[in-house]
Order: C-alpha cells, then sequence, then structure tokens
C-alpha cells in the first residue's frame, strides 16, 4: 500500500531541486554628478555576481578615480539604440553611415557617455606623476583567475585610459613605479569590448601581461591623443619616482588579441603593440595620425584586410628595446594603402616580417622601405633590417631596400 507523502516531505523535496537564481540586471542611472556616479557605477559593480549585467543609463561624470572589477562573468554594458528603425539596436555602429540622417556618421548610436576630467583646455586630464590618473574601468594585479568580462555600448569621452587590463602587478595606482608595483598571480581570459566609442580621450584601450583571448570589435576610436588600442607583453619598464627607468619587469605572454571590424580615425596610433604574441589585426579602417599600426618586436601578428589611409606610416615594424628578443613570423596581408607618407616601414635592425599582395594607391613617398644602412637609409650606426620578405605579385608596388638579406619578389624600385 501506498503511503501519502507528507507536505513538510513535498517542501523539502521543493527545496532540494528548487532552480538557482538567474542572471540579473543591475540599472544605474547617469546623475551627471562628479561626487556621485562613479560611487554608483562601482557599488553596482561590486554587487554583481557572475552572469550579471551592470547597465548604465544616462550620462556620468567620472572624478578620476577608476571603476575596478573584479568578477568574472560580468557585463558592463550601455544603453544601446536603434538609430535606423530596422529593429536592431545598435547592430553596426561604425558602418561608416550616417543610419538616422542627422548629419553625423557613426557619432551618435550611443545613449550612455561617461566623461572623464577635463584638463582645462578641452581635452583629458592625464597621469599627475606618479599617479594614475582619469582612468573609466581597470582590471589590475589580484591573485585570481578572472574570465569573460565584457564592455559594450558604452561611449567614453576625456579619459586618459578608458580600459585598463594589467593582472599581473599590482602597482599601487602608480605610474609602474619599482617600489610600488608588487607582482600577483593573476590571469585574465575571454574579454570583449565591443560596440563602443572612445572620443577626444587618450588612450581607448590598454592590455598588458597575461591575458588570453581578448576582442575587441566594433569599436569607433577618433580623436585620441595615443593609441587605439595599446598592448604590452612579456616585460615592461618601471621607473624611480624622478621619472627615470631603472627595471625591467617580466610579465606574462599577451597572446591572441583580435582586434576587428573597427574604425579608428585620427588615433595617433590604431594599435600600438608591444612584444604581444599571435595578435590578429583584421578588417579594420584606420584614418590620419602617425601610424595605423605600430608593431614592435610581436610574434605572429596578422595586420589584414584592412584599409589604412593618410597616416605618416600606414604600417610601422620596429623594435622596441628593453632587450627584448626580435619578433618572427609576422605577416602584413591583402590590406588597402592609401595616401599615406610611408605604406610600411621595416625600420632598422627589425627582422621577421612577411608583406603579401597589398595595394598601394598614392603613397606619398614610398609604398614599402625596408630600412638599412645604405645611402639612402636611416639607420646608420643602428643597423640594417633583414631577413624580411616582400611579396607584390597582384599590385605594382615600389619598394625602398636598404637592409640586408631581404627577399622581394615583383616589386619595383622607387624614382
Amino acid at each position: 500500500m501506498n503511503k501519502p507523502i507528507l507536505p513538510s516531505l513535498l517542501l523539502a523535496l521543493a527545496a532540494t531541486v528548487a532552480p538557482a537564481a538567474g542572471p540579473k540586471t543591475i540599472t544605474v542611472v547617469g546623475q551627471q554628478d562628479v561626487g556621485a556616479d562613479r560611487g554608483a557605477i562601482q557599488a553596482a559593480v561590486d554587487a554583481a555576481q557572475p552572469g550579471d549585467t551592470v547597465l548604465l543609463s544616462g550620462t556620468f561624470h567620472l572624478d578620476g578615480a577608476p571603476v575596478v572589477v573584479e568578477t568574472s562573468r560580468v557585463t558592463i554594458a550601455g544603453e544601446a539604440i536603434d538609430d535606423d528603425g530596422d529593429g536592431l539596436a545598435n547592430e553596426d555602429p561604425v558602418d561608416g553611415i550616417d543610419d538616422d540622417g542627422d548629419g553625423l556618421v557613426d557619432e551618435d548610436d550611443w545613449n550612455t557617455v561617461l566623461v572623464g576630467v577635463d584638463d582645462g583646455l578641452g581635452g583629458p586630464a592625464l597621469d599627475v606623476f606618479p599617479d594614475r590618473f582619469n582612468d573609466a574601468f581597470q582590471i589590475l594585479g589580484f591573485d585570481a583567475d578572472l574570465t569573460r568580462i565584457a564592455f559594450r555600448d558604452l561611449a567614453f569621452e576625456k579619459v586618459n585610459r578608458a580600459i585598463y587590463l594589467f593582472p599581473d602587478y599590482d602597482d599601487g595606482g602608480t605610474v609602474l613605479l619599482c617600489d610600488e608595483t608588487v607582482a600577483t598571480d593573476g590571469s585574465l581570459d575571454r574579454v570583449l569590448v565591443e560596440r563602443n566609442r572612445f572620443l577626444n580621450s587618450f588612450r581607448g584601450v590598454e592590455i598588458l601581461g597575461r591575458v588570453t583571448d581578448a576582442r575587441i570589435r566594433q569599436n569607433l576610436f577618433r580623436d585620441l591623443v595615443g593609441a587605439g588600442v595599446q598592448l604590452f607583453g612579456t616585460q615592461i619598464a618601471c621607473a624611480e619616482a624622478d621619472g627615470s627607468l631603472v627595471e625591467v619587469l617580466p610579465l606574462g605572454i599577451l597572446d591572441r588579441t583580435d582586434i576587428v571590424d573597427n574604425r579608428m580615425i585620427n588615433a595617433s596610433f590604431g594599435v600600438l603593440s608591444f612584444i604581444s604574441n599571435k595578435t590578429s589585426v583584421r578588417r579594420n579602417v584606420m584614418t590620419g595620425g602617425l601610424a595605423g599600426v605600430a608593431s614592435l618586436d610581436d610574434t605572429k601578428m596578422s595586420v589584414a584586410h584592412g584599409e589604412i589611409s593618410g597616416t605618416t606610416f600606414g604600417v610601422l615594424a620596429s623594435r622596441g628595446g628593453f632587450g627584448a628578443e626580435p619578433g618572427a613570423d609576422n605577416t602584413v596581408s591583402h590590406n588597402l594603402f592609401s595616401g599615406n607618407l610611408w605604406g610600411v616601414l621595416v625600420d632598422c635592425i627589425t627582422t621577421g616580417y612577411t608583406l603579401v599582395n597589398n595595394e598601394f594607391g598614392g603613397s606619398l613617398l614610398v609604398d614599402v622601405q625596408l630600412d638599412g644602412t645604405a645611402p639612402g637609409g636611416f639607420c646608420a650606426g643602428i643597423g640594417d633590417s633583414y631577413e624580411n620578405t616582400v611579396i607584390a605579385t597582384a599590385f605594382p608596388t615600389t619598394v625602398w631596400d636598404f637592409g640586408v638579406d631581404n627577399k622581394v619578389i615583383g616589386g619595383q624600385p622607387a624614382n
């Protein structure tokens, strides 16, 4: 004979199988109050659990101190808007199209704006040496492994560093002072930075050390004094209080960074990379500035299928110093270069770069220069570029080769 289950037992069984609370959204509304906005964002980020989203709404005025992120699987997002009425919010904010007919291209697809500290001249306030200042978000020096953190649909203005990722060290909030910088065991993987706007600032995204599988896609970087994306891997110099560089600190490997489908306009550097590994720079549009991509001692970097115009150097391949080994197995392929002073410059004592079937239009000086100590080069007393390869069989390409043991296939000597 079956016995009835007591109500108390039913309740106990229900408690054992009750689903855990799902991810939640924590909404923060900007007050445009320098004294309150950053604290409100920080409180929401601190309260977030893995899987949660911190949704920022409106305009926020920051106070120069960063919002610190220390929890995995957290998304910090702004309010995406559907400018063109197609039912899709911010699906392609960097397509170069004035979606809503207001005369602004790619400028106004953001409802959430984070404004940093003004320098008194209309630009971003920078570090107050020896302290870092005016960063928006940071992940810095911790003894934990963080994963799956996303920043999306945010507009940054007048910040020094919008997103600063440095899990290897706790620098005490300083600009890498040797006496204040302490090594940690932290790491960071699978970071996503997408559909953000970085405007009138110093740097957009800065990543240092033990970070793996960062993806930076569909962002707009415009009018930046420094780099849109700046990468440091393997090592970096710290400083004394007087600003002199005195020591090289080891970093973890900065591995597999994917920078794809971004627009970078009038940034001094679209991408500035030191000693990174397997960085992919794909399908980006870069206009103006000193260099579209500056690659220093990188290994297995690929710059491909992009459009780079109006710069001093479309791509600058050079050495980073600090005693780093030369890079190797780097490729620049199938890009369109137009109106740059140099299309590609491979600098003194630089090796390990292969240039394959890039198209050059209207280079003001030369399409490709492999620098060296020969007359006409700029490397006297430094050393030649060597063992680089230029393959120019698909498009006419003018090449100056002042180095040694470089290989040029299909290039034309410049007049």
